[in-house]
């Protein structure tokens, strides 16, 4: 019970630590932006985490020291911003004095401003999560969309902020495949959804059974084709009426197996498909082995996929919104519906169903994929800075 509770005890120590650091360097960022206020607040934020961590550690620990010598650092800083706010940082004296200052191998952010909700989530909220499996699906895209906007959770255990998509060296594969496709899916609700109307009429829900079936092929078609570059996304099995086997059909074919012509035509039709497999699986193979290349993204370019996510994210709410009408529509008094519009209902939510599920598989799959890498990559990248943060203060101490 010791060894659990020393554990968890470092644990907390451990988390703690990383958040002070983090709020250390995004004052430092603001400081050298010439932003007081924020570099002040950010500052005063980090002071008192570390406060929270003295306090749990042994004042005689080497760590205490270590980190009390920091938040005296940080301290001096604040107090000095605060009392020379009206100090010019233009001049080129000043410009070197600030530099000398600042370790060189700090973490570099980004140029845009990071507001509260970056760091602190306590202000953040979350949606609750729906009973239906269908809106699951659009809950998720919603709150993924929320983490690009200012951060937010993606669900009530993680909290994702916004920073995880502005980084840089960023390496995404398939990105010309996953950009294609994002496409797709907004062309296909602005041509064949946008324009439908939410009504019970006859020629509105004609338009929407037609209009949501069409959707749903391409769909269809758009997940076995991305099936093959990208092993995670299933391939759906699709029964053309080509395949349909006519009942006349099937008397002479009965007679037919009867002749030796018909072993041979089988054998044949077995060695024909056994070589279109092996040509499949060679094309699948080798799309793969293309897509797997990871390509290294400007800032720009990760910024105009970002763009990109949020607008399919957006655009697939609509099939949401249908989903909840035709769902209550269907909940009415049966006597205030007749048989051909609760037939037309039961259609058109069939088809919306089928919507969700390959949006869960195409769309949900990429972005999970997609920040499983960010987030492993941003935490990496902060553990970096805080080991150079730490052997920088040691240098500097034996400089001094």
């Amino acid at each position: 019970m010791a060894d659990e509770s020393t554990g968890s005890l470092s644990m907390e120590l451990m988390q703690l630590t990383e958040e002070a650091f983090k709020l250390a360097t995004t004052a430092c960022h603001f400081d050298k932006e010439q932003n007081v206020v924020g570099a002040c607040d950010y500052y005063d934020k980090c002071i008192l985490n570390m406060d929270e961590v003295l306090n749990k550690l042994n004042p005689d620990s080497p760590e205490w020291k270590k980190l009390f010598d920091m938040r005296t650092k940080y301290d001096d800083r604040m107090e000095f911003l605060r009392e020379n706010d009206t100090v010019s940082y233009t001049t080129g004296a000043s410009t070197k004095q600030a530099s000398t200052k600042m370790p060189r191998n700090r973490r570099k952010l980004t140029e845009a401003e990071t507001d509260f909700k970056d760091i602190d989530w306590a202000g953040a909220s979350l949606e609750s999560i729906p009973e239906d499996a269908v809106a699951v699906t659009y809950w998720l895209l919603r709150n993924i969309r929320t983490t690009m906007e200012h951060g937010g959770f993606l669900t009530k255990d993680i909290f994702v902020p916004k920073r995880i998509w502005i980084q840089n060296d960023v390496k995404f594969s398939g990105i010309n495949a996953k950009t294609a496709a994002f496409e797709i899916i907004i062309k296909l609700v602005a041509n064949h959804t946008e324009a439908l109307y939410l009504s019970l009429d006859e020629d509105s829900m004609d338009l929407a059974e037609a209009a949501f079936g069409f959707v749903y092929e391409e769909l269809t078609a758009l997940q076995n084709n991305l099936s093959k570059p990208f092993p995670y996304i299933k391939e759906l099995s699709v029964v053309s009426n080509s395949t349909k086997e006519d009942p006349m059909d099937s008397r002479s074919s009965e007679s037919q197996v009867k002749t030796g012509s018909a072993r041979s035509t089988t054998l044949t039709g077995f060695v024909s498909s056994f070589g279109k497999n092996v040509r499949k699986y060679a094309e699948v193979g080798f799309q793969r082995l293309v897509v797997a290349l990871p390509s290294k993204l400007s800032p720009e370019e990760l910024e105009e996929y970002v763009a990109l996510v949020s607008k399919v994210c957006e655009k697939c709410q609509l099939f949401d919104t249908w989903y909840e009408f035709v769902k209550n529509s269907a909940a009415l008094d049966p006597q205030s519906i007749n048989q051909h519009l609760a037939v037309k209902l039961d259609s058109i939510r069939g088809l919306l169903v089928c919507i969700s599920a390959s949006v869960r598989d195409i769309v949900v799959e990429i972005l999970f994929r997609d920040l499983e890498y960010l987030i492993d990559k941003y935490m990496t990248d902060m553990r970096k800075g805080f080991c150079r943060m730490y052997w920088d203060d040691e240098l500097d101490s034996h400089d001094s």
